[in-house]
């Protein structure tokens, strides 16, 4: 999985903290929320607005978590393929060790063979 680069982000996070405390007055004018002793108090249309953007931000998520659960379907469809295509490719590899062992023993009980064959000529060929 992709981590995000840590210093950008907190750079943003750090602009954005910073932008929204000098500009949290002038917000609040905008979207007329009044300060009572309780903590704020928003107009009917600054509230719809307010869920209106928690319910994009959820849906947002949704989306968000959707698609990183598609890649990971996706990641584990190509690792159980390269698992596939490497057991495949070990089999493959030990056939062929397996041939080239059994040509190099038949060659050499046949040099062994043409060995002893040879030496027994030469050998009645100096008696």
């Amino acid at each position: 999985m992709l981590k995000p680069k840590s210093g950008l982000m907190i750079y943003l996070l750090t602009v954005s903290l910073l932008l929204s405390t000098f500009c949290w007055q002038s917000i609040a004018q905008a979207a007329d929320v009044q300060r009572v002793s309780d903590g704020y108090l928003l107009s009917e249309a600054a509230m719809r607005d307010t869920i209106a953007g928690w319910t994009a931000d959820r849906e947002s998520a949704r989306v968000l978590r959707q698609g990183l659960d598609d890649l990971r379907a996706e990641i584990a469809a190509q690792a159980e393929d390269t698992r596939r295509l490497v057991v495949d490719l070990r089999r493959e590899l030990a056939a062929e060790r397996a041939e080239y062992n059994r040509r190099i023993r038949r060659g050499r009980a046949q040099g062994l063979l043409l060995g002893l064959l040879v030496g027994a000529a030469s050998m009645a060929i100096a008696k």
